[in-house]
């Protein structure tokens, strides 16, 4: 699609849209396409110069621009063409607004939405946010709203095609409200359920305080306990191995226990409120690597899965930016761009790559707060500490606006629960209530021309939580974890930062944590890094990461054996390549199938088994721990796969995946009834019931209920 100026303000697009979007039409992702787009002109108001638009043959949006913000105001356009559901859907829950489209059904989330997104004291954090942009970010703020405002226009007028998705045709929806206009307050509102996602783990502390109080302080730590199965640490990994000897934390102290069985009732309150809480990561993680030059051919190599959700339509919309070709002094990019944000969030430019994981830092702490005699204060260090009210309005369709008060703890956060007969209360902590420069670090990062300066443009990020990974053309590799988390020099086995504390001031947040002493590497002696979720430093390593003299970070990480994994594959080839790191990326070997598999056979060597037992036991024994489809061809009706070792693969992988749950439920469930918990015991309790029963403060190979 070629895009010139025309004589009037707006820019005229002199190819056919039909033309443009013909070619891949319903493969692109989301609603849109081309069937309905009209041969003409497409003119967009205010771009600057002529702009040029293709997909390939992939789907994948290419721009060529002779601005910055004409690249982004044509970015706009197409998120809006083939996303706007999406969008409209991500602005509308980030600011507590879904109930202006969807009518009263969506009135709960909404409110919770509405309480959460706000700083210590009631403010908008969107807001805040918009605040601290900087004028370069602000600039591709407005003129990525003018791309999706410009589509809006199309939308109204019945022009090149632009019309509503499917999902606006239910009754429940006010179609009325989705011509809302587009503004920078709402590309950022996009981003904030995701980063929520990302780095407010209250609902798994909430979680974790309810399970602790419910069971005894040794089968807590057994069954729930932070020490992963594998050590396989980041920086010891990087660094040549794990040096630090793993041994059992203390379970918690009696008196640990006895305040949060006190607090139950407010706990369960309060996790009504947050559905899906889990302590589980495993499964849910992601993936990223770099090799430096030395082992990657002469070049610096980079590989990223950042997993997320499965949705439809995808996370990302796959993006290339050339504001520089055409003259242009602007970004020249290409990767994942997130419908709802100008530039993209993945990708490279000329100089540098990037990739991100989740870190799993504990940026978040729960309290249990006393409150005064009237219910309008709560007591921290002996003083009455005045709740601040925060009055919200509510648009909602179908009926009339919804007024309700939130409360604030100031220096806590937002009152999620209330119990009234004990006079108490839970409030949230989270460093996104402090974040301020963290819109800022994409457009910085996008033109960073060294790894270098990428390090220095995540220094913008408080509240992203990710393991950024980055190279250079010049060879060179960093990983920079840079969150502003805070300090906590109470923290320890009796004051546990991953369960509730208490209010009273005993457990407040210090000055942050200098980003200077954040786990971080750049060209490690071991020639890669790589990032999985997993403990950092090995602080978990005894499953208390208070006592060995970092500042506390993390607590519940992943059980270990994807890092474990891909370190493994790093290390055993002295030169990579592109199809090298490929192949790590479709490694299908199972670390934890390899520890567990051999105790299950060992142990039912000999038993009699039903016929259909007896073959999930032969399909274990004969497992090489790999796990290919079993199938000919990548389709799900494609018939089995000819080769016999494949299908032995399949059918012992099988076996393993349905086994595993079952084993886990079957081990613990009785434990776990016993003391009215739901949640399922972490992987690493089985992994070391199995293979380390000697680490474990009992044998679970029992029934407490007989």
């Amino acid at each position: 699609m070629a895009v010139s100026r025309a004589p009037s303000p707006p820019l005229l697009a002199t190819a056919a849209l039909a033309a443009l979007l013909a070619g891949c039409g319903d493969d692109l992702p989301g609603p849109g396409g081309g069937d309905a787009a009209p041969d003409g002109d497409l003119v967009i108001e205010g771009l600057s110069g002529p702009v040029t638009v293709h997909f390939d043959e992939h789907g994948v949006l290419h721009a060529r621009c002779e601005s910055e913000a004409d690249c982004f105001m044509v970015e706009g356009y197409f998120h809006a063409a083939h996303r706007f559901v999406q969008m409209d859907i991500r602005r509308r829950l980030g600011r507590g607004r879904l109930s202006r489209l969807a009518g009263p059904v969506t009135l709960p989330t909404d409110m919770r939405w509405r309480q959460m997104m706000a700083t210590t004291d009631g403010d908008s954090l969107a807001e805040r946010l918009l605040a601290s942009a900087d004028e370069r970010t602000r600039a591709a703020l407005e003129a990525y709203s003018a791309g999706v405002n410009a589509w809006l226009a199309d939308l109204a007028a019945g022009e090149n095609g632009a019309v509503l998705a499917d999902e606006y045709s239910f009754d429940i929806i006010d179609a009325s409200a989705v011509q809302d206009d587009w503004e920078p307050l709402d590309s950022i509102a996009c981003v904030l359920p995701l980063l929520d996602g990302l780095t407010n783990h209250s609902g798994a502390e909430i979680l974790a305080g309810q399970v602790y109080g419910a069971l005894e302080p040794a089968v807590a730590r057994d069954l729930f306990g932070l020490r992963p199965a594998s050590p396989s640490a980041i920086l010891p990994a990087a660094g040549g191995g794990n040096a630090r000897a793993a041994r059992r934390a203390r379970g918690p102290a009696a008196t640990l226990r006895a305040r949060m069985a006190a607090a139950r009732p407010l706990l369960e309150r309060a996790l009504r409120r947050m559905p899906g809480a889990s302590l589980d990561w495993n499964g849910r993680g992601s993936n990223n690597w770099v090799v430096g030059p030395e082992r990657g051919g002469g070049a610096a190599l980079l590989a990223n899965d950042p997993h997320l959700a499965l949705s439809n339509p995808a996370i990302w919309y796959l993006v290339h930016l050339d504001a520089r070709s055409a003259g242009g002094d602007g970004l020249h990019v290409a990767g994942s761009s997130f419908p709802g944000l100008p530039g993209i969030i993945l990708g490279h430019n000329d100089d540098i790559a990037w990739g991100a994981t989740t870190t799993v830092f504990d940026a978040t702490d729960v309290y249990l707060e006393t409150l005064n005699e009237d219910r309008t204060a709560v007591i921290r260090d002996g003083k009455e500490i005045p709740l601040v009210a925060v009055e919200q309005t509510f648009e909602v369709s179908l009926q009339a606006p919804s007024t309700q008060t939130f409360y604030y703890v100031p220096g806590h956060g937002p009152l999620v629960a209330i119990d009234e007969e004990s006079g108490t209360g839970l409030s949230v902590r989270w460093t996104g209530q402090d974040a301020d420069s963290d819109i800022n670090f994409f457009l910085a990062l996008a033109s960073a021309g060294s790894v270098e300066e990428a390090r220095a443009a995540l220094e913008n990020v408080t509240t992203v939580g990710q393991n950024f990974v980055v190279i250079d053309r010049d060879g060179h590799i960093g990983w920079f974890p840079y969150n502003r988390l805070p300090t906590r020099p109470w923290a320890s086995a009796e004051l546990p930062p991953w369960l509730p504390l208490p209010g009273d001031g005993s457990a407040e947040w210090g000055e942050p944590i200098p980003y200077s002493e954040l786990p971080q590497a750049m060209d490690p002696p071991a020639g890669f890094i790589a990032t999985a979720n997993n403990d950092m430093t090995g602080a978990l390593a005894d499953g208390d990461p208070t006592d060995d003299g970092y500042p506390f970070m993390q607590s519940f990480v992943d059980i270990g054996y994807r890092h474990q994994r891909i370190v493994d594959l790093l290390d055993a080839t002295e030169q990579h390549d592109l199809a090298s790191m490929q192949a790590i990326q479709a490694d299908v070997r199972s670390l934890v199938g390899e520890a567990v598999a051999p105790e299950v056979v060992e142990a039912l060597d000999g038993e009699e088994l039903e016929p259909a037992g007896q073959a999930v036991v032969d399909a274990l024994a004969a497992w090489d721990y790999q796990c290919p489809t079993g199938l000919a061809a990548s389709d799900p009706d494609a018939p089995p796969a000819e080769d016999a070792a494949e299908l032995a693969s399949a059918r012992g992988c099988a076996a393993f995946h349905v086994l595993w749950p079952h084993l886990r439920e079957l081990t613990f469930g009785d434990e776990l009834d016993a003391a009215d918990v739901d949640e399922q015991p972490l992987p690493s309790a089985l992994v070391f019931a199995l293979t380390a029963p000697g680490e474990l403060s009992r044998t679970y190979w029992d029934d407490v209920s007989t």
